[in-house]
């Protein structure tokens, strides 16, 4: 009886001992799950906090959104004088392109009527066989001044014909520039919508690297403050390009105008993501010591979670951890392919850059070099014309001067009473002449004629 009682309570014994273990293993599995129970509690007040500070953040975007909008209308009405502004002055230079030219056009009508003044008053000047030595000298001096007045004037006009052929050039030179101008800005309306796309995919790294842990994503936050400065140098570039344009036509500077608000919008944004870079930067050191702390508490998580599958034939607790095992895995490869995709934007935007710079720095410095030119030639031209006009304006007065004393040398009416004298001398001789014949035989006919005939080459020679 004894050893019956005592093999039972050994029995007892060892199935009590075999109660307590199961007792103290499943306070263990019931000390674990509690762990991993506030373990997930933490997680998701941690993520609470994270929604309440995108919120936050959201609401402060919006807000600046307001001011910016405000800011633009602002930017706008300046735009829109500043566009006024030029074309009027644009307007002012061609109403003195067109002065000039009808300038050039009057001069050219006034070395025409020169020439013809000129040929008038050469033809009135008659040289006579019955002029006396003074007379003669006064008439040859005047149709030589008068001829050497032709030549300038006729020299005038080539010059001025040239002057005009080369206005005429360089109007063709300014239409086939403004034709490349057209080509600059479709390049540079490209770059600019390529710009706004990158500016798009940067946005996005940023608010997907704002939801992810802070201290894994340290070199993609360089990445993207290096691409931010290369997208800020690449506006700044295009904004100097677009200065440097002159258009000719208020449809192409409305078109640069568009351009530069494009820009402007463009700047806007990195003006945004730089903010949201310093406030990323200002939360890094915070952020990266609560990751550490919750790489700890994932990793002692995930190990657990196996423990406990391994311990626990639970199907539903198995599926659950290998769903957030999944998801962890999942996350951290959005991460590497977030980052690899930055890396590519990154490289991709270095080339164009690099593209950009190679092809236009010496385009848009021939450009300025050329527009240099032409703005020193037309200031040439304009204080050539000047001095030109000046010039015929003196040689006209002095042209008149001249003719005025030669006409006063030469008085005609002196001439035309001399005539008349000798016409009448002549008329009287030829009646004398008739009544000699009259008289004398006709025997002394031949002698009377010879010395009548003596006596008109006499006369001639008067």
């Amino acid at each position: 009886m004894k050893q019956e009682y005592k093999k039972k309570e050994n029995e007892n014994d060892e199935k009590l001992e075999e109660i307590q273990k199961k007792n103290l293993s499943a306070i263990r599995l019931v000390e674990d799950t509690i762990k991993e129970k506030n373990q997930l509690l933490d997680e998701k007040t941690f993520c609470v906090k994270e929604l309440e500070k995108i919120t936050q953040q959201l609401d402060a975007y919006k807000q600046m959104e307001r001011n910016i909008k405000e800011k633009d209308q602002k930017n706008t009405i300046e735009i829109a004088e500043e566009i006024q502004k030029k074309e009027n002055e644009k307007n002012i230079l061609l109403n003195k392109i067109d002065l000039l030219t009808k300038s050039q056009e009057e001069l050219v009508q006034k070395n025409i009527n020169l020439e013809t003044e000129l040929n008038q008053t050469k033809n009135r000047i008659h040289l006579l066989e019955n002029d006396d030595k003074v007379v003669r000298k006064a008439k040859e001096k005047a149709i030589t001044d008068l001829e050497l007045l032709q030549k300038l004037t006729q020299k005038e006009k080539l010059i001025l014909k040239q002057q005009i052929d080369d206005l005429n050039k360089s109007n063709e030179e300014l239409k086939n520039r403004t034709i490349g101008q057209e080509k600059i800005i479709s390049e540079i309306t490209t770059q600019i919508n390529l710009n706004s796309k990158a500016l798009k995919l940067t946005e996005e790294n940023l608010f997907q690297l704002d939801q992810v842990e802070k201290q894994k994503n340290k070199t993609l936050v360089e990445q993207l403050k290096i691409q931010l400065e290369l997208q800020n140098s690449n506006i700044e570039n295009l904004k100097k390009l677009l200065e440097s344009l002159q258009p000719e036509d208020e449809k192409k500077s409305k078109e640069i105008q568009d351009q530069k608000q494009k820009l402007n919008d463009q700047e806007i944004e990195l003006e945004k993501l730089r903010k949201k870079m310093k406030e990323l930067e200002a939360t890094e050191n915070v952020g990266a010591q609560n990751s550490q702390g919750k790489d700890k508490k994932r990793n002692l998580g995930v190990k657990n979670l196996d423990i406990f599958a391994i311990q626990i034939q639970d199907d539903k607790l198995k599926e659950k951890m290998k769903n957030l095992y999944e998801k962890i895995y999942e996350k951290n490869q959005n991460f590497l392919n977030e980052k690899e995709l930055a890396q590519r934007e990154l490289d991709t935007l270095k080339e164009l850059q690099k593209q950009y710079e190679k092809n236009r720095e010496n385009e848009r410095n021939d450009l300025i070099e050329e527009m240099l030119k032409k703005e020193h030639k037309i200031k040439e031209l304009i204080g050539e014309h000047q001095k030109k006009e000046s010039s015929l304006n003196q040689q006209i007065e002095q042209l008149k001067n001249l003719v005025e004393e030669k006409q006063s040398k030469i008085d005609t009416r002196d001439l035309e009473k001399t005539f008349e004298k000798q016409k009448e001398e002549y008329e009287s001789m030829k009646k004398e002449y008739v009544s000699l014949v009259a008289q004398i035989p006709s025997n002394s006919y031949n002698q009377q004629q010879k010395t009548y005939q003596n006596k008109i080459k006499k006369l001639k020679k008067r």
